[in-house]
């Protein structure tokens, strides 16, 4: 297929010429291709304190059965011991996939990883209890982990980590907080534990674990970029100076054990030591908030950074020296998850000119065998920077086929383009990968898949 612009008045008649019987075929948007069903292998574990009707809504939205070839129980840790939680309180939610303890105290956070080293599965899905994390999303970061946690994080909180990390080995670490959703193994979370008794750490800490657990792996977390949907926050833990004050000084505590650990070089459960520099983390991972699928790119989106400091106690120096970068740079205003939000009033903006090189994929999380449609609203500019793109496909993620296939785009209105890659191979993964450098930067206000059905 040839690429060019099409008035958007003409677009029925253009399309189906150019696609034929094409146009026949109904389509289901940003919908994932059915895959087989699979045992559920994520216990999700949620933490009860004051906000049990938040509780309750979780559980209600992550025990139907739209997950019940991922999700195999829900383990509710309730730190509240003057109340006493029962199944029967998430009905209809069926107590065959429920599993409560009432804890004689509050642990705080340390009850995260001590559910989830009780688990029966082999990952857990953590969050906090004021948001809303949508099964979809949970299916497509199950859908990808292996042998590393994947952590979901809002845009400012990856840029936020990107500021409080070390990459100078064999100190190399990254921070990342697990409210968000994250999805952890459940042998990280046991061998955690482990390290926090060889540590002897005191009782103030382990209740304080979320602040320690990225930063004692010693190893670059892997950080997907999402947008949170927010419950009520009432009865937060963290709130105003002294909630953040306090994070900070159990950060600083965190990277001081870690410098320990280091200079030790003495093996240890969880922490792992390496003095050889890791590949930067270009790629940025993003689930699709509506259907399942997710999208990640190697357009960079944060300002290059180096290290150039050994210890991980720096990490605020080099945050105060990040903070005042990244402020001038205008850094993540749009991120990439902006093209991915089916919000139209929000775009991704890359933070310099599109670049040779700069690829988008999308992972549908199975392989179609039907006619697929792969639809983006970008500006004019970004519209001619892809025209003479091909499409190429994967069944695998290894194995590509780069296909003769470029969009057909036509102008929408309000200075938006409408651009199509339609195919018919078998394909899990569709990709572009621009060639040549370009004057301006990316702008994408939406993309996502149409399957035939």
């Amino acid at each position: 297929m040839s690429s060019r612009f099409i008035p958007h008045n003409t677009l029925n008649l253009a399309l189906c010429a150019l696609l034929g019987a094409f146009c026949a075929l109904s389509y289901r948007k940003y919908a994932s291709y059915s895959a087989p069903l699979r045992e559920p292998d994520v216990t999700v574990v949620l933490l009860n304190w004051a906000r049990f009707a938040n509780v309750q809504t979780i559980v209600a939205g992550l025990c139907g059965p739209s997950l019940d070839d991922v999700v195999k129980e829900i383990f509710v840790w309730n730190n509240n011991p003057n109340h006493t939680v029962e199944v029967e309180e998430f009905a209809p939610c069926p107590a065959r996939k429920l599993r409560v303890y009432n804890s004689p105290e509050n642990l705080y956070f340390q009850a995260r990883f001590i559910a989830c080293s009780k688990a029966s599965t082999v990952f857990c899905f953590i969050q906090d209890d004021d948001y809303i994390v949508k099964p979809e999303i949970i299916r497509a970061v199950s859908s990808r982990i292996a042998d590393q946690d994947i952590f979901l994080n809002p845009p400012e909180e990856r840029l936020s980590s990107q500021w409080l990390s070390i990459m100078s080995p064999p100190t190399t670490f990254g921070f990342s907080w697990l409210g968000y959703g994250s999805m952890l193994l459940r042998r990280h979370a046991a061998a955690f534990l482990q390290l926090m008794d060889d540590l002897q750490m005191p009782d103030e800490e382990r209740k304080m674990a979320d602040n320690y657990y990225t930063i004692l792996r010693n190893r670059m977390p892997e950080i997907w970029v999402g947008s949170a949907h927010p419950l009520t926050n009432e009865s937060a833990f963290t709130v105003g100076e002294e909630g953040q004050a306090r994070n900070r000084d159990h950060i600083n505590r965190a990277v001081r054990y870690l410098d320990t650990l280091v200079a030790n070089r003495t093996e240890r459960p969880y922490f792992s030591l390496s003095f050889t520099t890791p590949e930067p983390r270009t790629l940025v991972h993003t689930p699709c908030q509506t259907g399942t699928c997710v999208v990640e790119t190697t357009i960079r989106s944060l300002p290059e950074t180096v290290s150039k400091y050994p210890l991980a106690q720096d990490i605020f120096k080099r945050e105060a020296e990040l903070t005042s970068l990244s402020a001038a740079a205008g850094s993540d205003i749009s991120p990439f998850s902006q093209a991915v939000d089916s919000d139209m009033a929000t775009f991704f903006r890359s933070a310099g000119d599109a670049r040779a090189g700069d690829s988008i994929l999308l992972d549908n999380l199975d392989v179609v065998s039907t006619m697929v449609d792969w639809v983006w609203m970008v500006d004019p500019s970004t519209a001619l920077a892809i025209q003479s793109t091909p499409l190429s496909v994967s069944k695998n993620g290894l194995e590509w086929t780069t296909t003769p296939i470029t969009p057909n785009c036509l102008a929408s209105g309000a200075g938006i383009v409408e651009c199509h890659f339609t195919s018919g191979l078998p394909a899990r993964y569709l990709r572009i990968k621009l060639s040549s450098n370009w004057t301006s930067p990316w702008c994408i206000y939406e993309t996502w898949l149409q399957i035939a059905t």
